[in-house]
């Protein structure tokens, strides 16, 4: 096609006027009259007067272009060369490939706009809200029991003060410590499994699903060994809460 259409360019010149039929059929022009508009080879084959946009020729102008007249045969031409080697050219180059890894990230994309869209719709209905005030209920409680801890802390740590300033030895107060914080504890974490567990194991069940809590809550709400992680399962939830709508 490179070719054909530099060929007949090149020959343009060839063109002119003979007896009745107005166009000299050259080789070059037999080649290339399969491509040409039906428009314009009416023009050029039955003498007719035609007015054109001529992009490539006049500048974008409305222009006459008389069939009998040699010079507006070849502007006509020139401008339908110029036009069908811009198409060729469109035609000779492809879409890019688009790579697997782009077809993952814009599946990826989907998925997300999709859940986006679910999460949305699922924030705006009566049980996201009633969600959202147990998120905040349960965080409110969870404090008052981190609460309870600080306080058993602080008298133990007041006791300790007293029996030193009354000469108790040092081991002795290391050994009450050591049981006195344990014994704490102990019962922190028991009212944290019997208050808070099944209730943490419930909401986890009911958000889980939808995204709005993952592996990392269930082991922190559900698996709570050191009963100073209170606060974290506290702000978790308070978290959670804000994020439900």
């Amino acid at each position: 096609m490179d070719s054909l259409l530099g060929g007949f360019a090149s020959k343009l010149s060839g063109v002119h006027l003979t007896g009745s039929n107005p166009v000299l059929v050259t080789a070059a022009y037999s080649d290339i009259s399969q491509y040409l508009k039906d428009e314009i080879k009416d023009v050029l084959q039955n003498r007719r007067n035609i007015r054109l946009e001529l992009d490539n020729r006049t500048g974008g102008a409305d222009t006459i272009i008389k069939g009998q007249d040699p010079d507006s045969q070849k502007t006509l031409l020139l401008d339908e060369v110029t036009r069908i080697e811009r198409e060729w050219e469109d035609w000779k180059s492809p879409p890019p490939i688009v790579s697997e890894e782009a077809e993952q990230l814009r599946a990826k994309i989907g998925e997300a706009e999709k859940q986006i869209a679910r999460l949305q719709n699922q924030a705006t209905s009566p049980e996201v809200s009633k969600q959202k005030r147990r998120c905040f209920h349960l965080a409110d409680d969870l404090r008052g029991l981190y609460r309870e801890l600080q306080g058993g802390e602080r008298a133990l740590i007041a006791h300790l003060q007293e029996q030193k300033e009354a000469n108790v030895p040092e081991q002795e107060l290391e050994e009450e410590q050591h049981t006195k914080q344990l014994e704490l504890e102990k019962e922190v974490r028991r009212k944290y499994h019997y208050g808070f567990s099944d209730r943490l194991e419930k909401l986890y069940e009911e958000l889980e699903p939808d995204g709005w809590l993952g592996p990392n809550d269930e082991r922190l709400f559900l698996n709570l060994q050191d009963p100073h992680d209170i606060m974290k399962v506290a702000d978790r939830l308070d978290e959670v809460g804000r994020n439900l709508l």
